[in-house]
């Protein structure tokens, strides 16, 4: 057997995606499948992607980042055929940039995403319980099996216990305590509110202001310098965007330091392009970060079309002015979109599967490595 080969790794990863896939469907979800190739890079992936040619289509496909985009449009064309609540188990290809952070180790170019949607409520706290429910039936299937070991105790014994919440911003101020994000986004708001504008446009409005402003960009920008190892998207475009500089803050100086269950919250809007907004300041989302890594998202979702087509265009003016590795807008998800009811609601959760997998057996490193040692033989870099 080949040395790097360990069995009751793989034999673990293995048994918690099923045990997760068990759980879901005694919670009434169903399992389905979406497509691996994409006609564009679409959605949020943001990156240059992994790219394939068909030669008898003739033409260029995308390897998914998410299944995010086709599992919504399920939900769209099954309404009414008991596609109410799904989930995927989904094997996705990314690359460095996509998930905003520098350490090359964060995520392998394979991955695999778990991903559920439901319409029972607008409230994404409340997919919390569910998840804590999937990680505890996992773990006991774990012990059960013999296959948690003394190097996982303790992050088993985090994940059971309790997990705390912190605000976004907060989290900010403990790299700079003078630091008043919330005051510098609202500022926007206020603006377009005093105009007497509102819903989709006053999203439109401030998101674009949010853009222009330069002393949010310098405030971030300062922040970002602190972090050090600029990536290379950062320097695109030319004066730089503000939430790629704060994204690159929080993953460098703040993400490393929550080793214990952190949910996070308050995130700004841009942080995700496919996530509601109440205020037109922050997402309707939490993450949960543990092991100095996020492990899981939940969000109320987007299915506005008119609100979603702003967001994409706030994407393409990006691209227009430099921003090359941003995601293509998406015309085919906005027409389906359009068939889905007014207020009727959709929440939906994301698991970085490897990830948790890898906190839970104790191998998940500070830099985000240790996940490909449960998939022997995984792609691991170019050559040294």
């Amino acid at each position: 057997m080949s040395p790097d080969i360990e069995p009751d790794l793989i034999k673990g990863r293995m048994r918690l995606l099923g045990s997760f896939r068990r759980y879901l469907e005694e919670a009434n979800y169903q399992e389905v499948q979406t497509p691996i190739l994409h006609g564009s890079l679409g959605g949020f992936e943001k990156g240059t992607g992994f790219s394939t040619f068909s030669s008898s289509l003739g033409e260029r496909l995308w390897f998914r980042g998410a299944p995010e985009l086709y599992l919504k449009r399920l939900m769209i064309g099954g309404q009414g055929h008991g596609m109410d609540r799904v989930f995927e188990l989904a094997t996705c290809l990314r690359d460095e940039y996509n998930e905003g952070a520098p350490r090359t180790g964060y995520d392998r170019p394979e991955l695999t995403l778990l991903e559920l949607y439901e319409t029972s409520s607008d409230d994404p706290w409340s997919l919390e319980e569910l998840f804590r429910g999937m990680i505890d039936r996992g773990i006991t299937v774990l012990e059960a099996d013999g296959l948690l070991g003394s190097r996982g105790a303790e992050a088993v014994g985090a994940l059971r216990g309790t997990w705390q919440r912190q605000d976004f911003n907060s989290l900010l101020q403990t790299i700079d305590a003078g630091l008043d994000l919330e005051r510098l986004q609202k500022r926007s708001v206020d603006q377009a509110q005093a105009m007497g504008v509102t819903g989709a446009s006053l999203q439109a409005q401030a998101i674009e202001a949010r853009a222009g402003d330069a002393d949010l960009r310098e405030t971030a920008a300062n922040l970002a310098y602190r972090g050090g190892d600029l990536a290379q998207y950062l320097r695109a475009g030319p004066q730089g965007y503000w939430y790629d500089f704060i994204d690159h803050a929080f993953q460098t100086q703040v993400a490393p330091t929550l080793m214990r269950p952190v949910i996070v919250h308050g995130l700004p809007l841009e942080s995700s392009p496919l996530a509601a907004s109440t205020d037109g300041i922050h997402c309707d989302k939490w993450e949960l970060y543990m092991g100095g890594v996020r492990i899981a998202l939940a969000q109320r979702e987007l299915m506005d079309a008119e609100a979603q087509r702003v967001r994409f265009k706030h994407l393409d003016h990006l691209r227009a002015i430099g921003y090359e590795l941003l995601p293509e807008p998406d015309e085919a998800f906005i027409a389906e979109l359009e068939r889905w009811p007014a207020n009727r609601p959709l929440i939906g959760m994301g698991v970085y599967v490897d990830r948790l997998a890898g906190i839970i057996l104790g191998i998940l490193a500070e830099d985000g490595t240790g996940q490909e040692r449960m998939i022997p033989n995984l792609f691991k870099g170019p050559a040294s």
